[in-house]
């Protein structure tokens, strides 16, 4: 009988222990502070060769984009999607559906009133990254 009682305490702190470790980080939708209008201020390009940055182009102003509930969006300007878009995220993926395909994009920080994502192509010695600074 000790046995039992031992074993079934054992099993309920398993249990307990198994389920309050759980991280639920990747199901966080941050819809609630992205909907609504967004300034795209300025479009960064970086190009890296060996480690090093070797190439950088920065455009500002590049128009508006207005992410509305339901997952859908509008940019107003044309500098980024140039269009309508559909988009669902996490707290570290940006998703955009578009005519030509779906990107991620990495959220790389957000808040109600500022908002960088980037998407990166090449590893860390030869890449390209393409950084979007927006704010509301």
């Amino acid at each position: 009988m000790k046995q039992n009682k031992l074993f079934a305490v054992l099993l309920m702190l398993s249990v307990i222990t198994l389920f309050s470790s759980c991280k639920k980080d990747d199901d966080v939708k941050i819809e609630s502070w992205i909907i609504g209008t967004w300034k795209l201020d300025s479009y960064v390009q970086q190009e890296f060769k060996d480690g090093k940055l070797t190439q950088e182009e920065k455009k500002l102003n590049q128009g508006n984009i207005n992410f509305k509930e339901g997952g859908v969006g509008e940019d107003f300007g044309g500098e980024f999607i140039g269009g309508d878009f559909t988009w669902s995220n996490t707290d570290a993926i940006l998703t955009l559906v578009t005519g030509s395909g779906t990107t991620n994009y990495e959220i790389e920080s957000f808040s109600r009133k500022e908002f960088v994502f980037s998407i990166t192509d090449g590893n860390e010695i030869n890449r390209d990254v393409e950084r979007w600074y927006l704010s509301k």
